[in-house]
């Protein structure tokens, strides 16, 4: 049994993971296509997925406690977030 509903997200099995972060019990995973975003809050029992709105490829992620996070992306953009990725 899957821990992410794949009827959120048709065609996830396609997506290119390549960037992961942790801070505690939370865990968030993106790649390629960069508008996508996984997030666990209970180490990886469910999860959740975000659309971001970034175009390209999320090459790199960091996370602090408090949902404060930052993404590395293409063309060198950084992207920050104060809510874990929800925006």
């Amino acid at each position: 049994r899957s821990a992410l509903d794949r009827t959120l997200l048709p065609g996830i099995e396609q997506a290119e993971w390549q960037a992961l972060a942790v801070a505690g019990p939370n865990i968030w995973v993106a790649g390629s296509p960069g508008n996508l975003l996984l997030h666990s809050h209970d180490d990886g029992e469910t999860w959740s997925v975000s659309r971001t709105g970034i175009e390209g490829t999320i090459s790199s992620l960091a996370f602090v406690e408090g949902g404060r996070g930052w993404a590395v992306g293409s063309l060198g953009r950084i992207h920050v977030t104060d809510d874990g990725g929800f925006t």
